[in-house]
């Protein structure tokens, strides 16, 4: 079935945020979260940067960019996007590190194919993509370190899919402090 995948592009980073079945509710999408993170403030401010190259909208697929060049939101049409199933569930991963004075916890929505071992596909997915020229740079200054953290930021779905899993962004709820005082 073909479907039309929003994805977030953060660095080298790419996110699947939401499949539709059409093209137009995919823009629809993509522009309602341009306006709403201040990338466009109207139609306008589309128009120019359709313009001057910093945007496209064609039939099958489309991006936009930010003033730096970086692209930051593209629509891919696609016919064989894995579906929630019998053959593929949904995974949250919540990394959590702790200084002994502050936890930082990073959480990572998965689509796993059933049968996958999600650590092995997510190691290997990782060691994959240290051995690319893309990598190279980001694993030295990392001290030779690659860790959940630099997993969610770095290694692409392309390299993902090949192990069974694919990233994807999910209506997780709401970031809260633990020790905030609900009653006054």
């Amino acid at each position: 079935m073909d479907k039309y995948v929003l994805i977030s592009v953060n660095g080298d980073a790419e996110i699947l945020t939401e499949m539709f079945d059409t093209h137009e509710a995919a823009k629809a999408a993509m522009l309602s979260e341009c306006l709403k993170l201040g990338m466009i403030g109207n139609k306008d401010e589309l128009r120019t940067l359709i313009r001057d190259g910093n945007a496209d909208f064609g039939s099958h697929s489309a991006w936009i960019r930010t003033k730096n060049g970086k692209v930051t939101w593209k629509i891919l049409h696609v016919s064989d996007v894995p579906e929630k199933n019998d053959k593929w569930y949904e995974q949250i991963i919540v990394a959590t590190e702790s200084d002994g004075f502050e936890t930082t916890n990073l959480v990572i929505n998965l689509l796993v194919k059933k049968g996958v071992d999600i650590d092995d596909a997510v190691k290997s997915a990782c060691e994959e993509y240290c051995k690319t020229d893309e990598c190279k740079d980001i694993y030295k200054s990392n001290c030779y370190c690659f860790n959940w953290g630099d997993f969610n930021t770095y290694v692409p779905n392309s390299i993902c899919e090949k192990y069974g899993i694919m990233k994807i962004a999910g209506d997780l709820g709401m970031h809260v402090t633990y020790n905030e005082q609900l009653v006054s």
